[in-house]
C-alpha cells in the first residue's frame, strides 16, 4: 500500500510510530527505504527532526530520501512553482506525446487514427495535469506547446487548418466541430473545478 502522510514534524513522526508498532501486528512491514520526506526550503530543520524522530521510534529513513527544494512529484501532479510545474510537464507529458503523435500519423486508417487523438493521445492525455496543477504563465505555455503538436498532427493526417477553423475544429462533436478539444482554453475550469470538488 502506499500512504501520504502531512503535518508538522512530531504529528508524522507519531503516525509513523503507530503504524509501524500497529502495522507489525496486521502482517504490514513500513519500507524505509522507499519512504520519502518532503518539506518547505524554510522549513529544512523540520525534515532533520522527523528522521531523527522517526528512528526514535524505529524507522530509518535514509538521508538520500530527504528534500528540502519544496518540489516533488505527488500521484502525478507537480508540487512546486510554477516553472516546476512546466518543466514536470515537458518531462512527463509533451516528451512523449509528441513521439505518441508522430507513430499516429503512420497509422494506414485516418478514421482510427484520429479517434485515437480525440480520445487517448490529445486532449485526454493532459486533463490529470489540468485538474492539477494551478494556474500560471510557465504552464500556460506548456498548454500551448501540447495544443500545437496536436493540431499538427491532425493536420499530418487530413491537410493543414487554416486559422480560421480552429474555433471549429476544437467545438463538441454535437455543435458541428469535430472536439479536438484546446488544452489551454479549458485550463482554468479544469482546474477550478477540482478546487471546488476537493473543498467539499
Amino acid at each position: 500500500y502506499d500512504g501520504i502522510l502531512a503535518g508538522k514534524a512530531y504529528m508524522v513522526a507519531k503516525a509513523l510510530s503507530i503504524i509501524t508498532t500497529m502495522g507489525r501486528k496486521l502482517g504490514l512491514h513500513l519500507n524505509p527505504a522507499k519512504c520519502e520526506i518532503h518539506c518547505h526550503p524554510a522549513s529544512e530543520s523540520a525534515a532533520f527532526r522527523l528522521r531523527k524522530l522517526a528512528r526514535e521510534n524505529g524507522t530509518c529513513i535514509p538521508s538520500d530520501m530527504m528534500d528540502c527544494s519544496g518540489r516533488f512529484p505527488l500521484l502525478g501532479a507537480s508540487i512546486g512553482p510554477g516553472k516546476f510545474d512546466s518543466e514536470w510537464v515537458q518531462k512527463s507529458v509533451i516528451a512523449s506525446s509528441v513521439e505518441g503523435l508522430k507513430t499516429l500519423c503512420k497509422l494506414q486508417d485516418p478514421q482510427v487514427a484520429f479517434t485515437l487523438l480525440r480520445g487517448c493521445t490529445g486532449f485526454a492525455q493532459f486533463v490529470h495535469y489540468l485538474r492539477t496543477t494551478p494556474l500560471s504563465p510557465e504552464f500556460a505555455q506548456s498548454a500551448h506547446v501540447f495544443d500545437d503538436n496536436t493540431i499538427e498532427a491532425f493536420a499530418a493526417l487530413f491537410g493543414q487548418v487554416p486559422k480560421s477553423a480552429l474555433a471549429q475544429l476544437r467545438r463538441p462533436l454535437r455543435h458541428g466541430g469535430l472536439g479536438v478539444r484546446s488544452t489551454a482554453q479549458f485550463h482554468a475550469a479544469a482546474y477550478a473545478a477540482s478546487v471546488a470538488t476537493c473543498a467539499k
